[in-house]
């Protein structure tokens, strides 16, 4: 048998290396608020969108104010006529229970969460606004964001950047997602919140799955081995 050209197969098999060895990516959940309105809910039965310790006049709901004019889960509120001592503490929630695809890893760090937050107040100081992720109720700890204000702010974070009691079951991951967004503070620290005209809208939020591709050695260690065997046969 008559050996191919190498100085031609060489670049043949690098082409379709760096072809092969590109990861995709399989959404878990999605939650746009647009094509998604029966599977998604604000908040759980445990706490309203604003826990508020004096006079807070807060509107929740869904609107067009998401990602490109869609529709976003939103929360807007006036705290001007709250006491001075007051406190308060807002807390935004989505949750879904049904998933585009089961995942089929609770490697977390092969697990993305992905999310547009928008933050927007007169007093332009949105930290610190704390994120949570729960899993069928294993819930992480909390970790900060410093959200732009005043524009939508695009994050993507691998699960494993999450802190859990607990890691996470499979069955835990495909069993129903919550994503929680709040923070609190006291009425004289001055800070994001503490006036009116303050809002944040939550859009696009989804769960990715990567899925690794074969290697590029092994794909190199086939190739090689072609190789001797066309030599063999030469």
């Amino acid at each position: 048998m008559k050996l191919p050209n190498t100085k031609l197969l060489i670049p043949a098999l690098a082409a379709v290396l760096m072809g092969a060895t590109s990861a995709s990516a399989e959404v878990i959940y999605i939650i746009d608020y647009d094509s998604n309105t029966s599977n998604y809910s604000q908040n759980d039965s445990s706490a309203a969108p604003v826990k508020d310790h004096g006079t807070f006049s807060y509107t929740p709901g869904s609107n067009t104010n998401g990602v490109g004019g869609t529709n976003a889960l939103s929360l807007d509120w006036d705290a001007t006529t709250a006491a001075p001592s007051d406190n308060y503490q807002f807390k935004l929630f989505t949750n879904k229970n049904s998933t585009a695809n089961l995942a089929t890893t609770d490697d977390l760090s092969l697990l993305s969460l992905d999310f547009s937050l928008f933050v927007a107040g007169q007093v332009a100081s949105p930290d610190p606004i704390k994120l949570a992720v729960s899993f069928s109720g294993n819930k992480s700890a909390d970790k900060n964001i410093s959200p732009v204000n005043g524009s939508y702010t695009n994050y993507s974070f691998a699960l494993s950047d999450f802190t859990f009691a607990s890691a996470p079951t499979l069955g835990d991951i495909n069993g129903g997602l919550q994503v929680v967004i709040e923070s609190g503070w006291d009425k004289g620290d001055n800070v994001f919140g503490w006036d009116s005209g303050n809002s944040i809208h939550l859009d696009n939020v989804s769960v990715n799955q990567a899925i690794p591709e074969p290697s590029s050695v092994i794909l190199l260690l086939v190739a090689g081995g072609a190789l001797l065997f066309y030599r063999r046969k030469k």
